[in-house]
């Protein structure tokens, strides 16, 4: 069993991570709220895009590794790591990208949905 985090608009996946808890940690659910008060989906908004990167930035002092280290685009072999066994100073660095991602989509067509399951 793993921990399942997609983003969404209008029912479409725009994103998908498998496993990512310190990814999903870097978003604050109440920014934007939940999309249902029985639900744990909430909305991704560009206030929510905006702390993620800020707590993203300090996770990167933390792990004391440089911004530079920071990839610009999602390659294809993030989907072959196993986050559960992949050091955090290794992952943090996709993560940027896939924070711009997500507010690309965000600016250009408005909040997303942030859904997960463990």
């Amino acid at each position: 069993m793993g921990l399942d985090i997609g983003f969404y608009r209008n029912k479409k996946e725009i994103f998908y991570l498998r496993n990512h808890n310190e990814f999903l940690s870097l978003f604050d659910e109440e920014i934007g709220g939940r999309v249902r008060d029985e639900y744990d989906d909430f909305y991704i908004t560009l206030d929510t895009i905006n702390v993620a990167a800020y707590r993203l930035a300090w996770l990167f002092i933390y792990c004391k590794v440089a911004a530079s280290k920071a990839l610009n685009e999602i390659p294809d072999s993030l989907y072959e790591l196993d986050a559960r066994e992949e050091d955090l100073a290794h992952l943090i660095c996709y993560y940027p990208a896939i924070v711009e991602l997500l507010r690309s989509e965000v600016m250009k067509h408005g909040p997303l949905i942030c859904g997960w399951s463990a």
